[in-house]
């Protein structure tokens, strides 16, 4: 159970409740857990294309490798986020819904 900045631990889940679950590395956005007793298929979520793109770069070449770190997870965690080099001028592009 979470709530603000703190959380619960909680033993169970039922059918139709919400909840979060950290260290799953074989999951991803859009995913459904089910007990493979009573397996439920449901079809895959359809996420928009992003609508705003934003050319960034890292303060210092120091922070370049931290930078693709953190946008490979951003990548990975959710579907909107894109990211791409321009070939012609060799920055890094974001692409995502909303402010990035």
């Amino acid at each position: 159970l979470m709530h603000s900045k703190s959380r619960e631990d909680i033993k169970e889940a039922f059918a139709g409740d919400i909840v979060a679950i950290a260290g799953l590395k074989d999951t991803t956005t859009g995913d459904t857990l089910c007990d493979p007793a009573k397996p439920v298929i449901l079809e895959r979520m359809e996420f928009p294309e992003p609508v705003i793109e934003l050319a960034i770069e890292p303060k210092s070449k120091a922070d370049q490798e931290k930078l693709g770190v953190a946008l490979q997870r951003l990548v990975a965690e959710y579907p909107s986020f894109r990211m791409s080099t321009d070939e012609e001028s060799g920055q890094t592009i974001i692409a995502g819904m909303g402010e990035l």
